[in-house]
């Protein structure tokens, strides 16, 4: 049925060490909201461009807020980000887990590492291990079942 570690199939109480600090998950979750943003100050610049050309407004807030998104997303390699989120990818690799890999791509993707939520620190899937059916039919709503359970058990185990 599934990976067997250490004699022992996966429970809601399997926990990694993580690599301390912010996790790829989180630096990603910050990079799409940087995008949003990003996207939604063009749309306010282009539209405001005309008539607020020679604003104060326009030019003090803006200009700025787009520059300061447009760093920080950058381009696809380039921007700061995108790098740091790279970074944790690869620290996290190192120490055989992903954060990045959840309920909204639990999919067949680096199985060849643990899925680790971030917060608890808890295993939602091991390396290698066979998915039950229940998966291939919602794999979403079995994801999203496993970090309820991890989370439980955190909430108990921490009481």
């Amino acid at each position: 049925m599934s990976l067997v570690r250490d004699g022992m199939p996966w429970h809601p109480d399997l926990r990694r060490d993580l690599v301390p600090g912010a996790s790829a998950r989180f630096w990603g979750q910050v990079h799409r909201a940087a995008i949003t943003a990003m996207a939604l100050l063009t749309f306010a610049a282009l539209l405001s461009v005309v008539p607020a050309l020679g604003s104060p407004t326009y030019i003090a807030v803006v200009l700025p807020a787009w520059a300061v998104s447009a760093v920080l997303v950058g381009t696809r390699f380039g921007g700061p980000l995108t790098m740091i989120e790279a970074h944790r990818l690869r620290a996290e690799a190192t120490a055989g887990y992903t954060t990045k890999v959840g309920i909204e791509r639990a999919d067949e993707a680096l199985v060849e590492l643990d899925v680790v939520d971030p917060r608890s620190g808890r295993v939602l899937r091991l390396a290698g291990e066979r998915m039950p059916r229940a998966f291939f039919n919602d794999r979403a709503a079995f994801m999203r079942d496993r970090l309820r359970r991890v989370r439980a058990a955190a909430e108990t185990g921490a009481a």
